[in-house]
């Protein structure tokens, strides 16, 4: 969930910085060198806004579906 929210953020704004869709890109269709993918990762920024994402993506589908991650359908 922070990755896809993380990623769908970075897409909503045209022309910004999009260090995660570039980091799957790469990873996904071998663009460039796991080397420099993990140096890009590195830089102290990425993991600090991955971990606010996957924090905010967790705390939302709390909110939305229970405690525990559970749907109560209706």
């Amino acid at each position: 969930r922070g990755v896809v929210r993380m990623t769908r953020q970075e897409q909503r704004h045209p022309g910004g910085a999009k260090p995660m869709s570039s980091v799957l890109w790469d990873v996904f269709t071998g663009s460039a060198p796991y080397r420099e993918v993990l140096a890009r990762t590195l830089n102290p920024v990425f993991p600090l806004s991955l971990a606010w994402n996957v924090a905010a993506g967790s705390v939302s589908s709390v909110t939305r579906s229970g405690i525990g991650g559970e749907r109560h359908e209706r």
